[in-house]
């Protein structure tokens, strides 16, 4: 039963530990529980299990029978048979997941190569940048454009803040002078009200 089943839904389509393999084994423990006239009770694990215990036992069996004999008995049971048929379509689906992934491995490789030779242009300097565009075309180097060079920029940024320093530090003699002028203007103030008070 277990192996009809494992035949008609083909879980090892799919690669191992993948979630669509898992579904399969869980759609077989299902089918198996459903059927009235045996009681089973199996997870997919368990089944997975069994099926793999299964396996390993054809193969030792067919192992010791080419080893014994040098000849396969030709008296196989309908689980032997099915078993046999599991094995070659794991294999057949093994071999075209390989065979897919090597066409994605050699795009992969053509695409990581030309992402190399973008990042190398990308990276070159001007220099050998012109000497190659001048190799694979004829037009005109056109004139570098001319940049203030960090030293220009940091010469301007001290002439700013020196500015900037010179006109708080007048602010600051202003202020004081304004202090010093309401200072002298109140004690005025303060002397011509006693010299009022001094008069009465």
């Amino acid at each position: 039963m277990l192996s009809r089943e494992v035949l008609l839904l083909e879980p090892f389509k799919h690669p191992r530990q993948s979630k669509e393999r898992g579904e399969i084994w869980g759609e077989i423990a299902l089918s198996l529980n459903g059927i009235s006239l045996l009681k089973f009770k199996v997870s997919k694990h368990s089944v997975r299990d069994r099926l793999t215990l299964l396996l390993a036992k054809y193969k030792e069996k067919m192992r010791k029978e080419e080893q014994g004999s040098g000849i396969a008995c030709d008296d196989e049971t309908e689980i032997e048979i099915a078993l046999s048929e599991i094995i070659e379509k794991e294999q057949a689906a093994d071999l075209e997941r390989q065979e897919n992934s090597n066409t994605l491995t050699k795009t992969n490789e053509n695409d990581k190569a030309s992402a190399e030779g973008s990042r190398l242009k990308a990276m070159e300097r001007l220099g050998q940048s012109r000497k190659r565009n001048t190799d694979t075309s004829c037009d005109e180097v056109t004139k570098r454009k001319s940049r203030r060079s960090t030293t220009e920029a940091v010469q301007i940024l001290k002439e700013k803040f020196k500015n900037e320093r010179e006109i708080l530090k007048e602010e600051i003699e202003l202020k004081k002078k304004d202090q010093e002028n309401k200072a002298t203007q109140n004690q005025m103030l303060i002397d011509q009200q006693r010299q009022n008070q001094q008069q009465y």
